[in-house]
């Protein structure tokens, strides 16, 4: 043995096999640690890699995304040991643009005491690029019909131009900024904040980021339209002794929504109904405008309606002539007696300046069969007067 350790041959052999013996347990993977008695080790695996960087001027790219653990430690720690204790991450903060490469996985252990840790892999290579930006307008794309007989209008959105960052290749392949809007079975306008989406020339592209990353888009949902006269509609008049001077709408016209077919034939769209049955001074009223026939909109929706009340009058014509309406085709109609008598008009004191040819008279003889009929008087007048009584005739009606 004495000679053995005094052969410089045997002596350098020895100590190689040492250092070679040295080394493998240093870089062991499998048995990272020294050993302990009592120890209990294990493997996590698919451990998120978060990485610490300057994120408003630099993307990253080259991490893995997940990194296996070897954790050994007391079997108490161990106990407790799941993934969320268990925090794997890269530093880059102090680090410029450019590759780094052999870059440390770091593991931050929480509440886990006398434990030790090594990632697979221990190091790292990675590549962070300097951010640049571009301003992009948005463009709004409307999806979906609106329900029948409505159309969309120009989308407006808010705001117009916004500012998409990332890596220059990511940027110069950036085709257009969108926010979708779905008008499905929509009857009104629509406005909502819309999120953002990238867009290549092979559809959605990621990687970027987007400020602001929405929008608030404003799609108006119409239908066809025409601007008509608003008149009043039905007036039942005041209490008895009292009349309407005057009524006045603060609209005089309206924009009728609805199918084309239907406005082709509008002259003139009714207003709300007033019931006056009560009334015996002025009144204002704030009305909805009614939607009728086919119309699906009007606009505006409401009016104001202001009406002067004053005590009434009477005046009478004479002779005026009583015509026949509503006759079945093929009947004849025949009033028993004069076909003209007096009519005695009742209304506020400045509207009775008529005479009898602002009146026409007529019995309406809708519904009636053949044979003699007693029928009401009926006449159509000026605004807001009323006869002050309906005389009635007979008719004889015959095939």
């Amino acid at each position: 043995m004495d000679k053995w350790l005094q052969n410089n041959t045997v002596v350098k052999v020895v100590a190689l096999l040492l250092a070679v013996m040295m080394w493998m347990m240093v870089n062991d993977e499998t048995n990272p640690f020294g050993e302990r008695d009592g120890d209990v080790s294990n493997l996590v695996y698919n451990v998120p890699l978060k990485v610490e960087y300057d994120k408003d001027r630099f993307d990253v790219s080259g991490l893995p995304q997940t990194v296996t653990l070897r954790v050994k430690g007391p079997a108490p720690s161990m106990k407790r040991l799941d993934e969320s204790r268990l925090e794997a991450y890269v530093d880059l903060k102090d680090r410029g643009a450019g590759v780094h490469r052999n870059i440390p996985i770091q593991v931050k252990k929480k509440g886990l005491p006398g434990v030790e840790v090594v990632s697979r892999p221990r190091t790292v290579n990675v590549t962070l690029k300097e951010k640049q930006s571009k301003v992009m307008p948005v463009e709004i794309e409307v999806i979906g019909t609106p329900a029948e007989n409505y159309h969309t209008g120009e989308p407006a959105v808010d705001p117009g131009k916004v500012r998409v960052s990332g890596p220059k290749e990511k940027l110069d392949q950036i085709r257009a900024v969108k926010a979708v809007m779905n008008a499905q079975g929509a009857t009104e306008t629509i406005s909502r904040s819309v999120s953002l989406q990238v867009y290549g020339e092979n559809g959605k592209l990621d990687g970027v980021q987007i400020e602001p990353d929405s929008v608030v888009v404003k799609v108006p949902i119409t239908s066809s339209s025409k601007k008509v006269p608003l008149r009043m509609g039905k007036v039942v008049f005041p209490a008895n002794g009292y009349a309407v001077e005057d009524l006045k709408m603060n609209i005089d016209q309206v924009t009728v929504y609805g199918p084309a077919s239907y406005l082709a034939d509008l002259k003139s769209y009714p207003g709300p109904r007033l019931n006056l049955s009560e009334a015996k001074d002025d009144r204002t009223f704030e009305m909805s405008v009614p939607l009728t026939g086919k119309a699906v909109k009007v606009n505006p929706e409401r009016v104001t309606v202001r009406v002067k009340i004053v005590k009434g009058k009477e005046k009478m014509l004479e002779d005026v002539p009583i015509g026949t309406r509503g006759l079945k085709k093929g009947g004849e109609a025949e009033i028993a007696g004069p076909d003209r008598m007096d009519l005695t008009l009742f209304g506020a004191p400045s509207r009775l300046a008529v005479d009898e040819s602002d009146v026409k008279a007529y019995v309406n003889l809708a519904g009636l069969g053949t044979g003699e009929h007693q029928v009401p008087v009926e006449a159509d007048l000026p605004d807001y007067l009323r006869l002050s009584e309906k005389p009635t005739v007979t008719v004889r009606i015959q095939k």
